[in-house]
């Protein structure tokens, strides 16, 4: 059985708002709404929340072909014409709900590191190209700290690779325990991918401390000021220009 906390809306504009700013699984939405109707609230939700993200199913007494098939061109992801069986409604819904459970899992599966529990190289990067991105626009700071376990691998020799895993661990837990919420701990297995994520920065600052406006140029270049000392660790590493 479906166990859901359920979220009413009067109306298509204050639905789109909830279904935006709430954790919700799944929306059930009329076609013929006041304010703003089904295709209306679709088109806005659309924007950021796919179809695997928040499913739609759209309700309507309406049997005209032209309106199903509008309503799937704008979104919705599935289609119930009223009046509806309450166990049909209740077993599409409860699909569509378990679908969309599924689906997070595996995304947050897929930015995780299934050792340490922290996020991987691929969220990551993500992540710090749109904060880089965010304080070239906007000003303001980043931090970026690496981090490396020194004589790793002879941990690794002597002990095992299960007590180098429990050291990773250890260390992952540390770090997650003192940072603050706003902080993002990663683990990037290969040192080159951490070059790699430099590397994209490096062409979007230098793009930009050319190109942006005055107040993007001095970000950057102090971006870039900050940065030389890591890439002087790295001689060859990242390229002229890259």
């Amino acid at each position: 059985q479906l166990k859901a906390t359920v979220l009413e809306a009067r109306d298509g504009a204050t639905g789109a708002r909830v279904a935006l700013s709430e954790d919700v699984e799944c929306v059930l939405c009329d076609l013929h709404m006041p304010i703003m109707d089904g295709l209306g609230f679709l088109r806005v939700v659309r924007r950021t929340h796919n179809r695997l993200k928040l499913p739609v199913l759209l309700l309507t007494s309406s049997d005209v072909v032209a309106d199903k098939l509008n309503g799937f061109k704008a979104g919705a992801s599935d289609y119930i014409a009223k009046p509806c069986e309450p166990a049909e409604l209740v077993a599409r819904t409860e699909a569509h709900v378990q679908l969309t459970r599924m689906h997070r899992r595996l995304a947050a599966q897929a930015d995780q590191d299934p050792l340490t529990g922290l996020v991987n190289r691929r969220s990551l990067q993500r992540t710090f190209l749109t904060e880089s991105a965010r304080v070239v626009r906007t000003g303001g700071a980043l931090g970026l700290l690496i981090l490396d376990i020194d004589h790793f691998k002879r941990i690794n020799d002597t002990h095992g690779h299960s007590a180098g895993d429990m050291v990773l661990r250890s260390v992952a837990d540390a770090l997650q325990a003192t940072v603050r919420l706003e902080d993002l701990v990663g683990r990037v297995v290969e040192a080159e991918r951490v070059v790699e994520m430099l590397a994209k920065l490096l062409g979007v600052l230098q793009k930009t401390s050319k190109s942006g406006t005055p107040e993007q140029k001095v970000a950057a270049k102090g971006m870039l000021t900050v940065l030389d000392p890591v890439i002087a660790l790295m001689p060859g590493a990242v390229p002229d220009g890259d």
